[in-house]
């Protein structure tokens, strides 16, 4: 029985908690300028990503977030058809922001140094940046910018990289 009332308990918090988020969240987003891209660097010329986040609100603070990121890629730059991608997810802890404040990260391995290297010239993929209000938890918060898809070539060429909502 009280194992049924803290499962309750937590749904009911979950739901308020998210219901606050999304009164609170609407002026937080994924900043699109600078560009959110896998950057090509030197030796051995992996992709890394620089992304940011901004409460552009005047008034009110964000809640407690965390941005998901989510990529696939290939490590050839033709791959094989049929062939799976490799993938990789992580949760980056974004924190509170107050009114006009920006969170960044740059320099994010892509294939966070795993069995996949994603280097210059044999990487194609995409990512999916999305901003949570817990680790693991449920759909994205609701607004502008909280939710996107990058696309970019092995080159690693920006002219080439698109990002869309999702």
């Amino acid at each position: 029985m009280r194992r049924v009332q803290y499962t309750l308990l937590n749904a009911v918090l979950a739901l308020v908690a998210a219901l606050l988020t999304g009164c609170v969240a609407d002026n937080v987003q994924i900043v699109r300028a600078p560009f959110i891209s896998p950057v090509v660097v030197p030796a051995p010329e992996r992709f890394l990503m620089n992304v940011a986040v901004k409460n552009y609100s005047e008034t009110q603070t964000s809640p407690d977030l965390w941005l998901r990121v989510y990529s696939e890629y290939w490590p050839a730059a033709t791959p094989a058809p049929g062939q799976p991608p490799c993938s990789e997810v992580e949760y980056l802890h974004v924190g509170t922001l107050a009114p006009g404040q920006s969170w960044a990260r740059s320099d994010y391995a892509i294939d966070r140094g795993g069995r996949c290297p994603c280097i210059k010239n044999a990487c194609p993929g995409h990512v999916w940046l999305s901003l949570h209000i817990a680790p693991n938890y449920g759909p994205h918060i609701s607004g502008k910018n909280t939710a996107l898809h990058i696309n970019w070539s092995a080159s690693g060429d920006l002219s080439a990289m698109t990002v869309s909502e999702f």
